[in-house]
């Protein structure tokens, strides 16, 4: 039976071999693809992260936000992605909390800051509430998930459901990803 500091050892030996292994593989892949290459893709890489790491709210700042200010957070969201956004009257706004346009496609959104999950209303608001403004297609905004009732009605009526996260994705992916 062999005694703990040789089980040590060898464990050592091998965390050492891997770690040198991937020293060697990234200097490979380095040295091939060119210093200057990954030093512009790394700050890319670090300014697109920084960007939405600034806009990205934490769970205790999104607890004390009140609903308004999160429709505004999530208009400063897109805007940051290039879509011209305004937020709506807090009444009488037909169940649309932000306009949002890019390239001729309007997004009505509406924008749910509830502890729990979200039911069919707000996906009818966002369904009625886009053909008041004229816009191509719906969508609504949760930070709590979704009741099967409304995920059934939002794919009759083609309403896009997107939780807080799926916003910073929501340009590269389009609107259209979630139909």
């Amino acid at each position: 039976m062999r005694r703990r500091s040789e089980f040590d050892a060898a464990n050592l030996l091998i965390a050492a071999f891997f770690a040198v292994a991937g020293v060697l593989y990234l200097l490979f892949r380095l040295a091939r693809w060119g210093w200057h290459r990954y030093i512009a893709w790394r700050s890319e890489h670090d300014e697109e992260f920084r960007r939405r790491r600034l806009l990205m709210l934490r769970g205790s700042e999104l607890a004390v936000m009140t609903p308004v200010g999160f429709e505004m957070h999530c208009a400063q969201v897109l805007q940051s992605q290039g879509w011209i956004c305004c937020t709506t009257r807090t009444s009488g706004d037909f169940g649309v909390d932000v306009l949002a346009e890019r390239q001729g496609l309007k997004v009505a959104i509406q924008v749910k800051k509830w502890r729990s999950r979200v039911d069919l209303s707000a996906v009818q608001q966002a369904a009625t509430g886009a053909a008041m403004y004229g816009a191509s297609a719906a969508a609504v905004v949760s930070v709590s998930g979704y009741q099967p009732s409304a995920v059934r009605l939002a794919r009759a009526n083609r309403v896009l459901l997107l939780s807080y996260n799926d916003l910073f994705d929501f340009t590269r992916r389009g609107p259209s990803a979630r139909r």
